[in-house]
């Protein structure tokens, strides 16, 4: 078996730190290092890093640079990094004792780039909220693109404390990728990896998420799903040629993208009650898109109409 570098990203998270370190010195596959980037915590987050006696831990004590240069964190890792698969484990994230036995293997046969699983979600307090199954478009080995075309078309992902990558495929794209304005890196690196090679879906559990307010995923949710959309969008007209579209198909295809990224815009607007910008989404989405879309996009419309309405009656 390959050793893995586990690569792991944490900022005053003593309250956590603890249990995600513990969970990979848990695991029943023994040949991996993890490698650990503190970005300047002010908590006792460090202290209970160096705690663990284990030379498979390296730890990385660096100025803050926040959320936004997270590249940046993750280049000092890579450079620190020598194994061939790469596995993400976010600070305040922890993993099922057999993740690593079950992931490794599935990076036969060489043409598998990218690997992840179902997970579990919890809240700040270990409490089990739920389970997300992997769906079934997504497990056993599969061209990229077509998780690629899932993700820019249904919102699909794969959740970064079950994703495990190819160290070379990651390379061949430049490291990892983050946007202007996108306070994340795992998304946008997979889909320009997906773009190149095949992935490989486990029905397993192989992470366990944790959702609490803290998080920079809960507390920017809504400008972090505006924000990749947009990306998206850039990303089909860059990325073309390697998608193997034509340009008629390109324009169609973008046409089909934009009318989902108009009704998933139409639905935060509405639970913002931007009613004028979401109603102008929502008409967009109808106009571009497909049939389903239209019967989608028309239902939300009958709501965000229901909502005005209620709102001004009790108002």
């Amino acid at each position: 078996m390959p050793r893995v570098d586990v690569l792991t990203i944490t900022y005053n998270q003593e309250r956590y730190i603890g249990q995600c370190v513990e969970s990979v010195l848990s695991q029943k596959f023994e040949d991996w290092r993890l490698l650990i980037v503190d970005d300047g915590s002010e908590d006792r987050t460090t202290e209970i890093i160096e705690s663990y006696d284990d030379e498979r831990i390296l730890l990385i004590k660096a100025e803050h640079r926040g959320i936004e240069k997270l590249k940046e964190s993750y280049q000092l890792l890579l450079e620190q990094s020598a194994s061939p698969l790469l596995a993400i484990l976010d600070g305040d994230d922890w993993w099922p004792a057999d993740k690593l036995e079950i992931e490794v293997p599935a990076f036969e046969p060489s043409s598998v780039a990218l690997a992840f699983g179902s997970v579990k979600l919890y809240n700040a307090d270990n409490e089990w909220i739920a389970t997300v199954r992997l769906p079934a478009f997504a497990q056993g080995i599969r061209e990229g693109k077509t998780i690629l075309d899932r993700m820019l078309n249904r919102g699909f992902f794969p959740f970064s404390v079950t994703t495990m990558v190819r160290r070379s495929a990651l390379e061949a794209v430049g490291g990892f990728v983050q946007p202007a304005g996108l306070p994340l890196v795992d998304v946008p690196t997979w889909m320009h990896i997906l773009g190149n090679g095949h992935s490989r879906g486990l029905p397993e559990i192989l992470g366990c998420y944790r959702v609490h307010k803290e998080s920079v995923c809960q507390s920017r949710s809504a400008a972090i799903a505006r924000g990749q959309m947009d990306y998206n969008e850039k990303f089909i007209e860059v990325q073309r040629d390697k998608m193997g579209l034509s340009e008629g198909a390109a324009r169609k295809y973008s046409q089909r993208i934009r009318a989902y990224h108009h009704h998933r815009r139409g639905v935060l607007d509405m639970l913002e009650d931007n009613w004028p910008e979401s109603r102008r989404h929502f008409k967009e989405a109808f106009r571009e898109g497909r049939l389903p879309r239209k019967a989608k996009t028309g239902m939300r419309l009958m709501q965000l109409l229901w909502r005005m309405f209620r709102k001004r009656g009790r108002a």
